[in-house]
C-alpha cells in the first residue's frame, strides 16, 4: 500500500506541474502573442496545441491502461467500452489538436456542401454535433466509474468536464460575437475558451493518473529481483491476472517521449555545425548552398550520436545492442550515400534517392514480417498470423507508395473527381500515422503475449512507429511552421536584429522540415526492420540471456536526451539573434534602411541617381520603391500600372522602370506619374535590366538574349552578342570612361565588357552575379548570390575586395552606389521559400 501512496503522491505532483505549465501557457499569450504567434492560444500549430497533444495521447494511455485493468478484473462489459472509448477519443482529440483535424474535415465538408462564408471555420460544431454528444455521454460515463474507483478522481474528472462544457459555450459564443462584429470581446474570450480547455485536460489528466494508481496498487506489487527486470505479481487468488502489457506500454510511453527527445537533438546538433560550415567555406574558398547544409548538418549529428552510443555498447552493451546499432550504423552509411551522390534533387523532390533507400528498408521489413507470419502459421497461431501478415502488407504497400507516391495519386484522383482542395492528400498522409497506430495498439496485446522473450525488439519495433508519426507530423505541418518562422524572423530582422549562421539550417523551412521527413522516414523504416529482424535472429541464435532488458538502453538514450537538451541550451544561448551593433556582413559594418514594413517585397534590383536617391524595384509589390534623406517611400501609381518591377533607372528628367510580365517599360516624373514609354509593339518580350546612357535607354531583354537600344522618336535596335558564355543576361551597367557596357550572365558566371554591336569580351567568371554597379572610381561592384558577396574589382576583372554576408543574408540581388565609399544593397529572400524578408542594406566597409 506504501507503494500505491507513493505512486498517488507522484500523480498529484504531476498534476500540479500540468496546471502551472497551463498558467504559464495562457501568461504567454496575453503577454508575448504579438511578439510570436507561437504563443498564440488561438492559433493553430502553437505551443499550446504541441502540449495539449501530448497530453491528450497521455491521458489516451491511461484510458486504455485502465481498459485493460478492467477487463482483467471482469468488470461488466459496458464499462468495458466506456474506457476504451475514451481512450479512443483522447487519442482522436490528440491528433486533432496536432494536425487540424476538425478544422480539415471541416474545410473538406464545407466545400462539398457549399456551406462557405466568412465563419466557416464555426460549421465543425455543426457536422460533429452528433459526436460530441456521445463524447459527453462517454465521459460522464466515465466520471461516474471514477467515482467508484476513488471519489478524489471523481471529483477531478468532473471539473474537469465542467470546464470542457465551458469550453463549448465560450466557442460558440465568440463565433457569434465574430458574425455580428463585436471584435473588441472576442480575445477575452480566447482566453476563457482556451483556459477552460487546459485545465480541464490537466484536470481529468490528475483524474486519471489518481485513479490508476489507486487500482494498479490494489492489483500490483513491484519486485527488483535484477536489474533489468520489472515482474508484476498477483496479490490475491481473484485479482487482476499479472501480464507485462502494462510494463511494456509504459515503456512504450517512454519510447514516444525518447523520439520526441532525439529529434530536437539533431537538430540542435545540425545546427551547432553550421559556424564550422562557414570556416570550411573561407579555409578552401568553396561555397556550400542549402541543400549541403541541411544534408551534412543531419549527417554529422547522425554520426554524432552513432558515435556516442557506440561507446556505451562498447562498454556495457549486449548483442542486440550491438545488432541495432549495426543496422542503425548501416542505414547511417546509405544516407551519406545518398547525401554526397544524389546531386540533381533535393531530399524533398520526387526522384530524390532517400526514396529508394527507404523502399528498400521497408521491404526488407515486409519480408521480415512474412517470416513471422509463416512461423505463426506453423505454430498454429491465427492471432499472430493475421498480425504479422496485416503489418507485412502494410510494408508492402509503403515501400510501393514511397517510389511510386500512391497517396498522391490517390488524393490527386479524388481530388479532381470531387472538386475537393488540395487539404484531401494531407489528410490521407495523417491517415497513414492514424490507421498505423491503431494497428500497433491492437497488436500491441499480442505482441506482448507472444513474443514476452523479445521486450526490446518489440520496443525497436515501436520506437519506428513513433519516428513514422513525427515524419508525418513534419509533412503536415510544414506549411504552417514556415509561416511561423518567416513571422518571427522579419519581426525580429525588421527591429534590426542580424540571424546567426546557427539558426540558418531553418533558412528555407519547408525545404529543411520536408527534407527531416525523409529522413525520418528511412529511420523509421530502418526500426523497424530492426526490430523485426532482431526477433528472428533471437529465435534462431537464442537470447543470450537478455530477457527484459529494456531498461538500460532507454538509460543511455535519455542520457542522450539530456545532452541534447543542454546542446538546444547551449544553442539558444550562443546563437540568439545578434545584437542590433552586429553586421550581417563578415567583414563589413551594415545598416539596414528599410524592409517588410516600408513595403519591400521581393525586392530585386537597385539604382542610385543624385536627384532621386535610391532607387528600389519591388518586384514582389510591383511598385518602385525611393530611399532619400533618411525616409523611404513609394512613387505613386494612381493609374495602377505597374506590375513585375524588374529592373530600375533614372536620370535628371525622370525615372524608368521594368515589367517582363507586361512587357512594358514604364516612365515616371513628378509631374505626369508613370506612363507607358515603350511596349510590346517596340519589340520588347521579357525586358529585364535597364541603363540610361545620356537620353538613350539601354534595356536587357533576357529571354531574347539580346541588347535594345531605346531612342524617343526612332525605331528601337536590337543586337545579340555572340560569345559561347553569353546565355542568360542579368544585369548592366555603363563605363563613361571606357564607353562599354559591363553584363553579368547569372547562369554562364562569366561577366562581360560589351561594346554596342561592336564587340565582347569575358573580363571575369563568378559564381551566379546578380546586379552590377560602376563606381567613381571606376571600379565594378557585382551582387553574386551564388556565393553570397558582394566583389569590387576593376575593369580588367581583377579582384580588389570581397564582402561576404552572413549564411542567411547570402541571397543578394541588386547593388547601388552613391560614388562614395558606401555601398547598397538589397538582401532578399526569393519572396516566398526563405524565412529571410527583402531588406534593404548600407554597407560601410571597414577598409574604406
Amino acid at each position: 500500500m506504501n507503494q500505491g501512496l507513493k505512486k498517488r503522491h507522484v500523480s498529484l505532483y504531476t498534476l500540479v506541474i500540468l496546471l502551472f505549465v497551463d498558467i504559464l501557457l495562457v501568461g504567454a499569450h496575453i503577454f508575448f502573442r504579438s511578439q510570436l504567434g507561437f504563443f498564440d492560444l488561438d492559433k493553430e500549430q502553437s505551443l499550446k496545441a504541441v502540449f495539449s497533444g501530448f497530453q491528450l495521447m497521455g491521458s489516451g494511455f491511461l484510458a486504455f491502461f485502465l481498459w485493460f485493468l478492467f477487463k482483467k478484473g471482469a468488470v461488466p462489459a459496458i464499462w468495458q467500452l466506456v474506457w476504451l472509448s475514451l481512450g479512443l477519443m483522447f487519442f482522436y482529440l490528440a491528433m486533432d489538436d496536432m494536425v487540424m483535424l476538425h478544422e480539415r474535415i471541416g474545410f473538406v465538408v464545407n466545400h462539398w456542401t457549399g456551406m462557405q462564408g466568412a465563419f466557416e471555420s464555426f460549421n465543425w460544431l455543426l457536422y460533429f454535433s452528433p459526436l460530441i454528444v456521445l463524447g459527453f455521454l462517454v465521459f460522464i460515463a466515465s466520471v461516474r466509474s471514477l467515482f467508484h474507483i476513488h471519489a478524489f478522481s471523481g471529483w477531478l474528472s468532473a471539473a474537469g468536464l465542467t470546464l470542457f462544457t465551458g469550453t463549448l459555450f465560450f466557442e460558440y459564443i465568440g463565433g457569434q460575437l465574430l458574425k455580428m462584429g463585436v471584435l473588441a470581446a472576442y480575445p477575452t474570450f480566447i482566453i476563457l475558451e482556451e483556459s477552460f480547455l487546459l485545465l480541464g485536460e490537466s484536470l481529468f489528466a490528475g483524474a486519471l493518473m489518481n485513479a490508476f494508481a489507486v487500482l494498479f496498487a490494489r492489483a500490483y506489487a513491484f519486485q527488483f529481483p535484477s536489474r533489468h527486470t520489472f515482474v508484476p505479481a498477483r496479490l490475491y487468488p481473484n485479482g487482476i491476472a499479472s501480464s507485462p502489457f502494462i510494463v511494456c506500454s509504459l515503456q512504450w510511453l517512454r519510447t514516444m517521449a525518447l523520439a520526441a527527445v532525439l529529434i530536437p537533438l539533431f537538430l540542435a546538433l545540425a545546427s551547432l555545425f553550421l559556424p564550422a560550415f562557414a570556416v570550411l567555406e573561407r579555409t578552401f574558398s568553396i561555397i556550400l548552398p542549402y541543400e549541403a547544409i541541411i544534408r551534412f548538418g543531419l549527417l554529422l549529428a547522425m554520426v554524432f550520436a552513432l558515435i556516442a552510443s557506440y561507446v556505451w555498447i562498447v562498454a556495457k552493451g549486449a548483442f542486440h545492442h550491438r545488432f541495432v546499432w549495426t543496422v542503425c550504423a548501416v542505414s547511417c552509411v546509405m544516407l551519406g550515400i545518398v547525401f554526397v551522390g544524389d546531386t540533381s534533387s533535393r531530399l524533398m523532390e520526387e526522384y530524390s534517392w532517400i526514396r529508394y533507400t527507404t523502399f528498400m528498408f521497408l521491404i526488407s521489413a515486409s519480408v521480415a514480417a512474412c517470416i513471422l507470419a509463416y512461423h505463426a502459421w506453423k505454430a498454429r497461431s491465427k492471432a499472430a498470423t493475421a498480425l504479422w501478415f496485416v503489418i507485412g502488407s502494410g510494408f508492402l504497400f509503403g515501400a510501393f507508395d514511397e517510389v511510386f507516391q500512391l497517396h498522391e495519386w490517390i488524393g490527386q484522383g479524388v481530388e479532381q473527381s470531387t472538386h475537393l482542395p488540395h487539404v484531401v492528400t494531407d489528410l490521407i498522409t495523417v491517415g497513414y500515422a492514424v490507421v498505423g497506430l491503431c494497428v500497433v495498439a491492437v497488436a500491441l496485446v499480442t505482441l506482448f503475449r507472444q513474443y514476452r522473450d523479445h521486450f526490446f525488439a518489440i520496443g525497436v519495433f515501436c520506437a519506428g512507429g513513433f519516428v513514422y508519426l513525427f515524419s508525418t507530423l513534419f509533412d503536415t505541418l510544414d506549411m504552417v511552421a514556415s509561416s511561423k518562422i518567416k513571422a518571427f524572423v522579419s519581426s525580429r530582422v525588421e527591429q534590426g536584429f542580424i540571424v546567426p549562421d546557427q539558426w540558418t539550417l531553418f533558412w528555407n523551412p519547408r525545404n529543411m522540415f520536408n527534407s527531416i521527413e525523409e529522413v525520418l522516414e528511412q529511420a523509421a523504416a530502418t526500426l523497424f526492420f530492426a526490430g523485426l529482424a532482431l526477433i528472428l535472429v533471437q529465435r534462431r541464435f537464442g537470447q543470450s540471456g537478455f530477457r527484459f532488458s529494456f531498461f538500460a538502453p532507454l538509460r543511455v538514450a535519455y542520457g542522450i536526451g539530456g545532452v541534447a537538451v543542454v546542446l538546444c541550451g547551449v544553442f539558444l544561448v550562443s546563437a540568439p539573434f545578434g545584437a542590433k551593433a552586429l553586421s550581417a556582413t563578415e567583414n563589413g559594418k551594415t545598416d539596414a534602411l528599410a524592409g517588410p514594413t516600408q513595403g519591400l517585397q521581393h525586392a530585386d534590383d537597385l539604382f542610385y541617381h543624385p536627384s532621386w536617391g535610391v532607387l528600389v524595384g519591388n518586384e514582389g509589390a510591383g511598385s518602385v520603391l525611393q530611399y532619400k534623406d533618411g525616409e523611404t517611400r513609394t512613387l505613386p501609381d494612381s493609374q495602377n500600372l505597374l506590375a513585375d518591377t524588374d529592373s530600375v533607372t533614372a536620370t535628371d528628367s525622370g525615372v524608368y522602370v521594368s515589367s517582363g510580365m507586361k512587357k512594358t517599360i514604364y516612365h515616371y516624373t513628378t509631374k505626369e506619374g508613370w506612363q507607358v514609354a515603350w511596349d510590346s509593339t517596340s519589340g520588347l518580350v521579357q525586358p529585364e535590366a535597364l541603363v540610361a546612357v545620356g537620353e538613350e535607354l539601354y534595356v536587357i531583354d533576357e529571354s531574347q538574349q539580346t541588347i535594345i537600344r531605346l531612342r524617343k522618336g526612332k525605331q528601337p535596335e536590337s543586337w545579340r552578342p555572340q560569345h559561347p558564355e553569353w546565355k542568360s543576361p542579368e544585369g548592366i551597367t555603363y563605363s563613361e570612361k571606357l564607353k562599354s557596357f559591363f553584363v553579368t550572365d547569372d547562369v554562364s558566371g562569366a561577366v562581360f565588357k560589351v561594346g554596342y554591336k561592336t564587340s565582347i569580351e569575358k573580363v571575369a567568371q563568378l559564381i551566379h552575379p546578380e546586379d552590377l554597379a560602376m563606381t567613381s572610381k571606376e571600379t565594378l561592384l557585382i551582387t553574386d548570390n551564388g556565393a553570397g558577396t558582394i566583389i569590387e574589382m576593376n575593369t580588367k576583372g581583377e579582384i580588389q575586395q570581397v564582402i561576404r554576408f552572413l549564411r542567411a543574408y547570402r541571397d543578394v540581388q541588386g547593388i547601388a552606389t552613391d560614388g562614395t565609399a558606401t555601398y547598397v544593397v538589397t538582401s532578399d529572400g526569393y519572396g516566398g521559400g526563405s524565412f529571410m524578408p527583402s531588406l534593404l542594406f548600407k554597407i560601410e566597409n571597414k577598409s574604406q
